[in-house]
């Protein structure tokens, strides 16, 4: 058993060896590093949230004076962390692009994020809280979520900046994200095993236990990668003007102009990828009250379903260079946009539940004297096979989770311009957050509208999917590499490129052209020494050219 553990890690380790590239093998540790953070903050830190929201409610159930309902906290903190992520995301972006400091400030924001994931355990640590530890549990949330996006930005500018083709950025992105939702799946795993050791294992009235040994295992897990990836990842020095860093924001109006005139097909590419991410990311976060209020499965089935998915997330971030390999970038967008569409379309209707009854559903408020607030609903149950279906769009679901995030990062990088990687990838991260909330709302008004509209409203979704295909077909990623090619030589690393891409083809020359005059000169001393024996044969006579010839 011990061996087949060290086999696996092993080979683990060894994935994280890209073609001989150190700055890739950087690329690929620190992308496993935040791997942990993506269940933490989506699972732990969010059940943490609302259960110290509940422990400091208002007799109401309200919190902060009646001003927010308990189940309005987290919503709110998703808005807040969008609006902010997406006003910081572009100018952190062209700071980057334009002080010699890329590196630098990676460090500062991937030790910020991580930093409030240990101020979160201890906040949480006192089993009464005060109410203004929810407010700083809100905020610590908030800063968290902008840091980790803000140091994503820097470290995926690296990946046009080590590739050398798109096969390559294939290869590497998939590769990342293999091990991004793989350390998903270990995080979930090594808790729940924990948890069920210890017998702490009840996530509702155990959370803040549950939560501190998730944050506690995410240090962990990010400093045993953090620490020798940055070691393998340079700095970017550029000459710097006077007041760079401030001088740079002038480029914020250019950077929003060119995707409308200069560099048309980035703008194109991002209005659907603005559709698309909105699906993808609500699919997502809609699933599990999906899967509980209209399925009725239980808590312990969602946790195995959602397993389940993150093992073929990791099939399909590893599918993703097969896949571009086979089509070209365009065809496996369009493909991909066309998978999610049909599986959102099909899947709420294929996975039912079946009401067997009522049962009570209390509004438990901890706050001393407040009394029992009981409502009869549905108690629902899933229909006969439906777990087994949930099964299997668990795994479709998973395919398009593993392969569209790197598929769309792939695709970015062929058609952003040279020396501004990291403000586009800030520009890109603007568009994500534009319509993320609008298929939350159109669910949210579907469910609303009617009785028992859990399937219509999660089919609500779809049309994202469908209008980001509409857009994705007027992309040209072609054109848009002939848009860019005057500015590849601006991109850190693509002259020395060319230098080495010379130095090697003269190289082969001068090795030809030494091979031919060894093999003249031996012939020539052949023909000396065969000649000195009076074995060489005599040399034809040539007859002379006659006059008609002339």
């Amino acid at each position: 058993m011990a061996g087949t553990i060290g086999t696996v890690a092993h080979n683990l380790w060894y994935g994280l060896n890209f073609r001989g590239k150190k700055e890739a093998k950087g690329y690929l540790k620190l992308a496993a590093s935040r791997g942990c953070f993506t269940v933490y903050g989506a699972l732990y830190a969010t059940v943490a949230l609302n259960e110290l929201a509940i422990r400091t409610a208002d007799c109401d159930g309200k919190i902060f004076g009646g001003a927010l309902k308990t189940s309005s906290a987290i919503a709110a903190t998703v808005f807040i962390e969008g609006a902010i992520t997406a006003i910081l995301s572009p100018i952190w972006g062209v700071i980057a692009d334009t002080v010699s400091a890329r590196k630098l400030l990676f460090m500062v924001a991937h030790c910020f994020w991580i930093g409030m994931v240990a101020f979160q355990i201890g906040l949480i640590s006192d089993e009464t809280p005060p109410e203004s530890y929810l407010m700083l549990f809100i905020v610590t949330t908030v800063l968290m979520s902008i840091g980790l996006e803000l140091s994503i930005i820097l470290l995926v500018s690296y990946l046009p900046e080590v590739c050398d083709d798109d096969l390559e950025v294939a290869a590497l992105t998939g590769r990342g994200y293999a091990y991004v939702n793989g350390m998903q799946l270990f995080l979930a795993l090594f808790v729940t095993g924990i948890t069920f050791v210890t017998g702490v294992d009840d996530l509702d009235n155990d959370a803040f236990v549950v939560a501190q040994i998730a944050g506690a295992t995410t240090i962990v897990i990010w400093l045993y990668f953090t620490i020798p990836g940055l070691m393998l990842i340079d700095g970017r020095p550029k000459d710097t003007p006077a007041g760079g860093a401030f001088r740079s924001l002038v480029q914020l109006k250019s950077l929003f102009r060119d995707i409308v005139t200069r560099y048309k097909q980035v703008g194109i590419f991002l209005s659907s990828y603005m559709f698309f991410f909105a699906g993808v990311n609500n699919v997502v976060a809609l699933a599990t009250q999906f899967l509980l209020a209209n399925v009725g499965l239980s808590a312990f089935n969602v946790s195995v379903v959602s397993a389940i998915l993150l093992v073929f997330a990791v099939i399909g971030a590893v599918l993703l260079e097969p896949i571009v390999a086979r089509f070209n970038l365009k065809r496996s967008y369009m493909l991909c946009i066309a998978f999610w569409f049909t599986i959102s379309t099909i899947g709420p209707f294929a996975m039912n539940g079946e009401v067997v009854g009522k049962e009570n559903n209390t509004d438990i408020v901890v706050a001393a004297g407040c009394p029992d607030d009981a409502e009869l609903v549905d108690d629902v149950e899933p229909a006969a096979g439906a777990f087994y279906i949930v099964i299997l769009f668990s795994m479709l679901y998973g395919i398009g989770i593993g392969t569209s995030f790197g598929l769309v990062q792939t695709i970015y990088v062929a058609m952003i311009p040279g020396g501004q990687e990291s403000a586009y990838f800030g520009l890109k991260t603007v568009f994500s957050k534009l319509l993320v909330w609008a298929p939350a709302l159109c669910y949210t008004a579907v469910n609303e509208a009617l009785d028992d509209g859990y399937a219509f409203a999660f089919l609500s979704i779809a049309p994202f999917f469908f209008i980001g295909g509409v857009i994705a077909f007027f992309v040209d990623v072609e054109q848009a590499k002939e848009d860019i090619e005057d500015t590849l030589t601006k991109r850190f690393g693509y002259g020395e490129a060319l230098d080495v891409a010379k130095v090697v083809e003269s190289v082969f020359e001068d090795h030809e052209a030494e091979t031919e005059k060894e093999k003249v000169d031996a012939e020539a001393e052949a023909d000396e020494e065969a000649d000195e024996e009076g074995t060489l044969p005599p040399k034809p006579e040539v007859a002379p050219e006659s006059s008609a010839s002339l």
